[in-house]
C-alpha cells in the first residue's frame, strides 16, 4: 500500500508603477513543496531469510504474528521528497516614439534571477527490499536571464514584434532565443499572421548526470524438451 501526501508553501510578493518615463512591474516568489511517501507491504530480504532462519514468523497464520515481526519480514519504507524555485524578477516598457501605425514603437527590457533544487531519495536505498528498483535524485542550480521585446505598430494594417531572450544555467550554460512574429490585416475580415522562434529546453537533474536509477526483469526459462 502506498500514501503520499504532498505540501506545498509558497510567498508571492511585487512592486509596480512608473519612474522617469518607464512603466516597471516586479515580482518575488518563493516555493517550497515537500512529499512524503509511505510504502508498505514489500518484502525485506534479510527479514524475511532471519524468520526462515529463527523461526520467528508464523507461515501458518499470518495473523498471529505481532506488529514487530510483520514489521521485520515487511518494514514500512518512508522518505521525503523536496523542491525549491525561488525567483525575482523585473519587466520595465515604455513608448519611444510614434509610428505611421498611429501608435508608438513599444520597447521592453527584463531581468530574471532563479534558484531551482530538488533532492527525492532513494525508497530502496539499501537495495534489500525484493521487487522494488532505486531511484534517487539530487541537485540544484542558480538561472539567470536577460530579455528585450519591440512591438511595432509599423501602419495601421501591419505590426511586427521582435524579441530576444538569454539564459544562462548554472549546470547547463548558456543559451540565446530568437522570435520574430507580425500581424497583417489587409481587410477588416482577415488576418494574417506568422511567427519564426527557436527554442530549448535545459535538461532536468533526473537527466543532468545528479541522479542514479536500477531496476531488475523476470525471465522465465522455457523446456526444450
Amino acid at each position: 500500500m502506498l500514501t503520499e501526501r504532498n505540501r506545498v508553501e509558497r510567498f508571492v510578493a511585487g512592486v509596480r508603477g512608473a519612474a522617469g518615463g518607464w512603466d516597471y512591474d516586479s515580482a518575488l516568489v518563493i516555493s517550497h513543496t515537500s512529499l512524503n511517501t509511505l510504502q508498505r507491504g514489500e518484502l525485506s530480504f534479510s527479514g524475511l531469510l532471519s524468520a526462515v532462519t529463527n523461526g520467528t514468523y508464523n507461515f501458518v497464520n499470518p495473523a498471529a504474528n505481532s506488529a514487530a515481526v510483520r514489521n521485520l519480514v515487511a518494514p514500512p519504507l518512508a522518505k521525503t521528497s523536496t523542491t525549491d524555485m525561488d525567483s525575482l524578477d523585473l519587466r520595465i516598457t515604455r513608448g519611444l516614439f510614434r509610428l505611421p501605425g498611429g501608435e508608438a514603437l513599444q520597447l521592453g527590457l527584463g531581468a530574471e534571477a532563479r534558484y531551482e533544487a530538488q533532492f527525492d531519495p532513494d525508497l530502496n536505498a539499501s537495495g534489500d527490499v525484493q521487487g522494488l528498483g532505486v531511484a534517487q535524485t539530487e541537485g540544484s542550480r542558480t538561472v539567470y536571464a536577460a530579455y528585450a521585446e519591440l512591438d511595432a505598430p509599423i501602419v495601421k494594417a501591419l505590426e511586427v514584434d521582435l524579441s530576444a531572450r538569454y539564459d544562462h544555467y548554472g549546470d547547463f550554460g548558456g543559451k540565446f532565443v530568437p522570435k520574430a512574429g507580425f500581424k497583417f490585416t489587409p481587410l477588416k475580415q482577415l488576418t494574417l499572421r506568422g511567427t519564426y522562434s527557436q527554442g530549448f529546453r535545459a535538461p532536468s537533474f533526473a537527466e543532468n548526470g545528479s541522479s542514479s536509477a536500477g531496476g531488475f526483469i523476470t525471465y522465465t526459462l522455457r523446456r526444450r524438451w
